[in-house]
């Protein structure tokens, strides 16, 4: 069974590691969809991380461990017959379990013929708005986030961020 799991990941947080190591345990092969905004400038204070930065974020909180985690950059669509359909083209064949507990998302593959799972919720309470703010505020924010996210908007945040500098 192929588990995928759409996000947008701004940041990557405790709640969406305990989900795919979630959907590990449950599937073969795991896709991580990462969800960008469409248009030529995709940055703004919903989407401050580009996806080279979320996709490092999650590699370096995994590790090598898991060779059978695939990442996908996907683009916001028009509607989401029209997203679910890229989707469906970033896929290879096979048995597909959308892994989610967000009900639009949840409606959007199930339309397309997708299984739709939840994912136990197990996180401190904090999403990534919140993170985002406390990041914003200088705030605490390190305790809700895994290490790979703490290094590179760490990395970012000194000016020494790059591709080459986390991994």
């Amino acid at each position: 069974m192929i588990g995928i799991y759409a996000g947008r990941f701004q940041p990557f947080h405790n709640g969406h590691l305990g989900a795919i190591k979630h959907i590990i345990n449950k599937c073969d092969e795991t896709y991580i969809l990462i969800c960008n905004k469409k248009g030529d400038n995709p940055w703004d204070d919903r989407n401050p991380f580009t996806f080279e930065e979320r996709k490092n974020m999650i590699e370096l909180t995994l590790g090598k461990a898991y060779p059978l985690v695939h990442f996908r950059n996907i683009k916001d669509q028009e509607s989401d017959a029209e997203w679910t359909r890229v989707i469906e083209t970033e896929m290879p064949k096979g048995r597909k379990v959308s892994f989610t507990n967000n009900p639009h998302t949840a409606t959007a593959f199930r339309a397309h013929g997708y299984e739709v799972n939840q994912i136990p919720v197990q996180n401190d309470g904090l999403n990534a708005t919140g993170i985002r703010k406390l990041i914003i505020r200088n705030e605490p924010w390190k305790q809700h986030v895994p290490f790979g996210t703490i290094t590179v908007i760490d990395n970012i945040q000194k000016g020494s961020y790059s591709v080459e500098t986390v991994d």
